[in-house]
């Protein structure tokens, strides 16, 4: 199974908001997230917090952490500031304390 079917929710959050020209439209990550709880329905942004949570549960380190990245759609780098495993949990930690809607 690859990582779009096993994350359909995160895939389309990571694919449909920080897309190649999120920086077009928004000041940072996290006004990107905060139009996306804005516009998303509830239940997914439930979901691909959920499943965001069980990718972070995987573990993945690296490049394989990149790749797989890469192919769930991200194109949001946080470095040098900081490692994409301290930006994905400070990301999951946001889309947990800020309800949708």
């Amino acid at each position: 199974m690859t990582m779009k079917e096993r994350f359909p929710a995160l895939r389309q959050f990571f694919a449909c908001y920080l897309h190649e020209d999120w920086m077009l439209e928004v000041e940072n990550w996290q006004g990107v997230v905060l139009g996306y709880l804005k516009t998303e329905p509830p239940d997914l942004v439930r979901s691909a917090t959920n499943q965001l949570g069980q990718f972070l549960a995987m573990d993945l380190k690296g490049e394989h952490l990149e790749e797989a990245l890469d192919e769930l759609g991200n194109c949001y780098s946080p470095r040098p500031e900081k490692s994409y495993e301290a930006w994905l949990h400070e990301l999951f930690r946001f889309l947990r304390d800020h309800p949708p809607g």
